[in-house]
């Protein structure tokens, strides 16, 4: 998300800009050295009067050659500020313009929420923010510290000191030849704790929203130490908020399921809009729900009497980089196997059978799958990491399978298997809500039938769903 379009989605939280700017004149123009732009809640008068006072306290240094001044502006003058951005300059009062080197701030990608560049002011909240050096001039430094003895009087224990206090900026962040250029808009909203009560998660949150917030509770796998979730593990909870004139605490709350103990969660906070405002990772939830017995499929003990599990392994990874029908449907054979093992009503089906169809209207589905709680699985297998395009083929099979289930109790879901590390494509494979299962995934669930936990394994393929 570039800086700029933030910004646009959290206008509505704002009443006045804060600028603060260190600036010295040379070649005839007022150059920045140092310019802080903050967006904040608090209106124009109120940002003065604590300018005043804040100067009170500092002192201040001007002179013909270099300048320290604060301002305050509305919200409104904001427009204004992007139209001067795209000259190079910052008007500030009259015959006083600020002019900086080139350079597109206000689009650079902005990913977010960011902690604050040792941002004194806001250290206490996420923000969306840009930081860049200002000028092409080299030895501002050096410019700088000739006014170390102004700031000594004042006192201070040089110009560096001096401009961290008035700037609210940590000084190592001063102390750079080329100066120093920062935008930042607070995100004024914290996710403070995660509290779970029977079925319910109560966020306990410290803010000032506006509007609507949508919350979405992202489910992983905690033991692979890495976000494994899909499309079904996702659960949305929507808080219609009341303007909250100061900072508050407050609760939102929401039931989930009952959920395996290997599982943790990522929470994000977004604004109806769309931007992410706040997200917090919980995985330590073990002592919320108990952990669910193991369960053995009785048909495995007759079963590994003709095929093993080390059979199915080679046939599912011995032809990993080979190319070649045989080595397909070895492959496409094999986890149409697992998926019985796991209890799953699984047909094998391969790619003789499609749906009647031409071009892109066709469907081609390696394994169908279904459980015990009418949960459909349209299964295909890879060979090799998949292309990107599979996913979006995938989405278009399963919503023209969907064309012909009639009840509402069906639910019909998508899976890809590759013997290939497919961990990259992961967030591809939920945008088209396909659940996409590698090599890792093959392994472990290989692993834990050959222990006889079914269930964990299960977790693997359709997390949350009772087969």
């Amino acid at each position: 998300m570039r800086f700029i379009q933030a910004v646009d989605a959290l206008i509505d939280n704002y009443n006045s800009i804060d600028v603060r700017v260190a600036a010295y004149f040379h070649d005839d123009v007022w150059k920045s050295a140092y310019l802080i732009i903050r967006f904040r809640p608090e209106s124009v008068r109120e940002i003065e009067l604590e300018h005043i006072e804040f100067l009170k306290k500092t002192g201040t240094i001007n002179n013909n050659n270099f300048r320290v001044r604060l301002y305050a502006f509305p919200i409104s003058d904001w427009d204004l500020i992007c139209k001067n951005w795209s000259k190079n300059f910052i008007s500030l009062e009259k015959e006083f313009a600020v002019n900086f080197s080139p350079y597109d701030d206000l689009n650079m990608e902005s990913r977010a929420p960011l902690q604050n560049y040792h941002d004194h002011m806001y250290h206490d909240w996420y923000s969306y923010s840009v930081q860049t050096r200002p000028s092409s001039d080299s030895g501002i430094l050096s410019k700088l510290h000739n006014y170390d003895d102004d700031a000594r009087k004042i006192p201070f224990h040089d110009i560096l000191e001096y401009l961290s206090v008035i700037l609210q900026i940590e000084r190592n962040s001063l102390e750079n030849d080329q100066g120093l250029k920062m935008i930042t808009a607070p995100i004024f909203f914290n996710l403070e704790d995660v509290v779970f009560e029977e079925s319910k998660i109560n966020l306990h949150c410290k803010g000032f929203p506006i509007g609507i917030l949508n919350v979405v509770i992202d489910f992983y796998d905690v033991r692979q130490g890495s976000y494994r979730y899909t499309w079904k593990d996702r659960i949305k909870i929507k808080f219609d908020s009341e303007k909250i004139e100061d900072v508050n605490d407050f609760i939102i709350s929401g039931k989930i399921p009952e959920i395996n103990i290997n599982k943790g969660f990522k929470i994000s906070v977004h604004r109806e809009n769309g931007i992410l405002i706040h997200e917090k990772s919980v995985s330590d939830i073990g002592s919320y729900w108990p952990s669910k017995s193991v369960i053995t499929n009785p048909i495995y003990p007759i079963f590994k009497k003709f095929v093993t599990l080390e059979d199915i392994r080679k046939m599912i990874f011995q032809g990993q980089n080979k190319k070649g029908k045989q080595s397909s449907r070895n492959f496409e054979q094999g986890v149409s196997w697992i998926l019985s093992l796991l209890g799953l009503n699984a047909v094998w089906l391969g790619d003789e059978f499609q749906l009647s169809g031409t071009g892109s209207d066709k469907a081609s589905i390696d394994v169908l799958g279904k459980s015990n709680t009418n949960t459909i699985l349209l299964v295909n297998a890879t060979m090799g990491v998949p292309d990107i395009s599979a996913f979006a083929r995938e989405k278009r099979y399963r919503e023209k399978i969907l064309q012909s289930v009639t009840s509402s109790e069906v639910e019909v879901i998508s899976i890809l298997f590759s013997n290939a590390s497919v961990g990259s494509l992961q967030e591809k494979s939920r945008e088209n809500e396909v659940n996409l299962i590698g090599k890792e995934e093959l392994e472990n669930i290989i692993d834990l039938l050959e222990k006889g936990d079914v269930q964990l394994a299960k977790e693997f393929i359709v997390p949350g769903i009772d087969f």
